[in-house]
């Protein structure tokens, strides 16, 4: 199969295989041999999948553009790269499709909660975009994972809390303190 999706065969032609699963392309390969050929086993199989370019921008060591298979995933750029700085933001990053589409994933959620709508299947000539950590919030005290969490727009204190693991067994849930500041980061709220 060439890089355009393609697979040609000798007597019988080319067969296009763009965006087509694996099952769906043995239909369409089986289909047109037996329209020529009469009494025939037909094997096929998968021997590798396709090479992908994916570029990697933003708050990394070194923005570029890595060769991954077509199953990647975003985990798998991330994790493979080895780019991230301190100040990447895990919980916004934007995947730009060539088509100029945007979306949004938050990784940590993927690595949290299994949630895989955050961990999409990367696409040829995506461009990932991880932004530098803008707005943090601390959590602290008896829940299982305290630490720095970069903040989503529109997240609640109980969507942060189920981030952080939730509460240990030990905690009283009825003393829940909340401390802002102001834009200046040293006067409280």
């Amino acid at each position: 199969i060439d890089q355009e999706g393609w697979l040609y065969i000798p007597r019988i032609g080319g067969i296009d295989l763009r965006k087509t699963s694996l099952k769906d392309s043995k239909e369409k390969i089986s289909d047109a041999i037996l329209r020529y050929f009469k009494d025939v086993d037909i094997f096929i199989s998968l021997v590798d999948f396709r090479m992908i370019k994916i570029s990697l921008v933003g708050s990394v060591a070194k923005p570029s553009v890595f060769v991954l298979s077509a199953n990647s995933r975003l985990m798998d750029l991330v994790t493979g790269s080895k780019q991230l700085n301190e100040n990447s933001d895990m919980r916004n990053i934007q995947v730009i499709s060539k088509e100029g589409e945007t979306k949004n994933y938050d990784l940590l959620s993927f690595l949290r909660f299994g949630d895989f709508t955050n961990n999409p299947l990367l696409v040829e000539g995506d461009v990932v975009l991880i932004q530098k950590v803008d707005q943090v919030v601390r959590i602290s005290g008896q829940i299982q994972y305290p630490a720095l969490y970069e903040f989503r727009p529109n997240e609640t204190i109980k969507d942060l809390i189920e981030l952080a693991g939730g509460f240990t067994f030990n905690a009283r849930k009825d003393t829940i303190e909340l401390i802002r500041f102001q834009e200046d980061g040293q006067t409280q709220i």
